[in-house]
């Protein structure tokens, strides 16, 4: 049994994972999906759907041999008691890369997956007890590796993905955040909006899903033809591929335009307030892959340097094969085979 993201949607490495066993194995298999997920339809064509909190879901569950997961075994599959579960190999595949966010939630698997020595040295000390880490690399990389062979970037096209800021929810309206002033200032920079109209540049931004019910609180003239705000089932991989440059802040999404080797600016306007409210694995003032603006001023004249230079030059290339060890498209093999080596000696 699969599930990913709270059983909410079907993305991340889970939904990669599940299509690798569809496709590449004769494993049988069900992906677990909240019966009001707007992505049910897609994977019924792809799989087996279970829906999560089902009573067939949980009796499933107490037979499955493997229970894999990318946020936590009880939101993505099953809230049964774990000592009814024993039977089962769980696999946290993990929803991204660590790093920019202070981790500390404590894993509920037997094994969990990494991409890299350095990220691996993050993760150890959230291990429990018989608890391992398996340095396969992620499903959702694998996509990324082998279609970026296939697609050339759009010089052209920018992708801009904030991260959620769970701070402010309940305290002050989404219209009176720190974030929606410093998003919606930098969007309606005159210097800005008159740079991408003269290179005819499109900046795609994409909020948190957890900011998608704000939509309607967004000024109506934000979005023009060089800023384009895209819906909540836009397909981020895709996204990944097509854009040559990454604006975010702390999104783990700026790891993969980093094993892509395309430039990132991190625009951390609030960064002071993230580390005291979140903090993070990583010390930003000693630097990371990317450079870091604090001003939507500075993120601008960054933007302009690098349109002439090559924003791929932004990159500290040298942080690649520290955070990631394999770049061959096969992270899910290895995953598999390692399920299957732990189910044969389970069996002994």
């Amino acid at each position: 049994m699969i599930g990913g993201v709270g059983a909410k949607t079907y993305c991340d490495n889970s939904c990669t994972f599940f299509e690798y066993l569809m496709n590449e194995t004769g494993q049988k298999a069900y992906y677990v999906l909240s019966k009001h997920s707007k992505d049910l339809e897609k994977v019924r064509k792809l799989g087996p759907v279970l829906y999560k909190d089902s009573i067939k879901a949980n009796y499933f569950s107490l037979s499955a041999k493997a229970l894999v997961f990318s946020s936590g075994l009880k939101g993505d599959i099953v809230r049964i008691n774990e000592k009814y579960l024993s039977r089962a190999v769980k696999v946290n595949l993990q929803h991204g890369v660590f790093g920019l966010k202070n981790n500390t939630i404590k894993y509920e698997a037997d094994f969990s997956v990494t991409c890299g020595e350095e990220e691996a040295k993050l993760k150890a000390p959230l291990l429990g007890k018989g608890q391992e880490l398996i340095l396969t690399g992620f499903p959702q990389h694998d996509k990324l590796i082998t279609e970026s062979i296939k697609i050339t970037p759009d010089k052209k096209t920018i992708f801009y993905m904030p991260t959620w800021r769970e701070w402010f929810v309940g305290k002050d309206s989404f219209k009176e955040s720190d974030f929606y002033a410093n998003f919606t200032s930098f969007l309606t920079n005159p210097r800005l909006l008159a740079f991408l109209r003269e290179n005819g540049i499109k900046i795609n931004c994409y909020l948190h899903r957890n900011n998608m019910k704000y939509y309607s609180d967004l000024p109506d003239d934000l979005f023009n033809e060089n800023i384009c705000l895209l819906p909540e089932n836009t397909n981020i991989q895709q996204q990944i591929l097509i854009s040559s440059l990454l604006i975010t802040d702390y999104s783990s999404v700026s790891w993969e335009f980093l094993l892509l080797k395309k430039g990132v600016i991190f625009y951390q306007f609030d960064q002071s307030e993230y580390l005291k409210q979140r903090g993070s694995l990583l010390d930003f003032d000693k630097g990371i892959f990317g450079p870091i603006c604090k001003s939507a001023d500075e993120c601008i004249d960054l933007l302009m340097e690098s349109t002439e230079s090559g924003y791929d030059k932004l990159l500290d290339l040298s942080w690649r094969d520290k955070f990631f060890t394999h770049y061959d498209g096969k992270n899910c093999e290895r995953i598999y085979k390692k399920i299957l080596i732990e189910l044969a000696r389970c069996k002994k």
